[in-house]
């Protein structure tokens, strides 16, 4: 059975235990929830957590937290797209951000 895009209300986002991608089939509610993403090098998907929604994020509110694992250290012009969304993007400018390693 097929279905259409859903909508998605979430309070944590981890991939798991190493770095993945979360693809979503509609809509991310995720106003106030916690983003852990773990960071190993600069391929997404493989070496960094990514969420990707074919419809619409909401960030609002939220925390993320950047987690260097594996001994990795970014360099100056790393990039790591952590979010991307095919509708659009909102909620950005209210996220808190923190930046750890093992």
């Amino acid at each position: 059975m097929s279905r259409g895009p859903r909508n998605l209300l979430v309070v944590l986002v981890a991939t798991g235990d190493s770095p993945g991608r979360l693809t979503v089939n509609g809509n991310v509610n995720a106003a106030g929830a916690i983003f852990d993403i773990e960071i190993a090098g600069v391929d997404a998907g493989l070496t960094y957590d990514q969420l990707y929604a074919t419809g619409d994020i909401n960030l609002d509110g939220g925390e993320v937290r950047f987690r260097f694992i594996d001994g990795y250290l970014p360099g100056v012009d790393d990039v790591f797209q952590w979010v991307l969304a095919g509708g659009g993007l909102n909620g950005l400018e209210t996220l808190n951000f923190l930046v750890s390693s093992d």
